[in-house]
């Protein structure tokens, strides 16, 4: 089932997994993927992705340790 078909919270969950498989077959085994941005540029991607995950959760992370670390 192609991403564009699907309701709004699984294709939210689906896009960075699709990027995941993406950048994986390409880089194990060479294999292109055509579609989306992200598809077509998995690696890319995949990079982005990652620096928005650790852009969003640090922040957060530091933020309950140091307000939890005298309690």
């Amino acid at each position: 089932m192609p991403i564009q078909g699907m309701k709004v919270v699984p294709r939210v969950i689906g896009d960075p997994l699709s990027a995941i498989v993406a950048a994986l077959r390409q880089l194990t085994q060479g294999l292109h993927s055509e579609g989306s941005w992200q598809l077509t540029h998995p690696v890319v991607s995949m990079i982005g992705w990652c620096a928005l995950v650790t852009a969003v959760c640090v922040p957060l992370a530091l933020h309950r340790f140091c307000t939890n670390e005298g309690g």
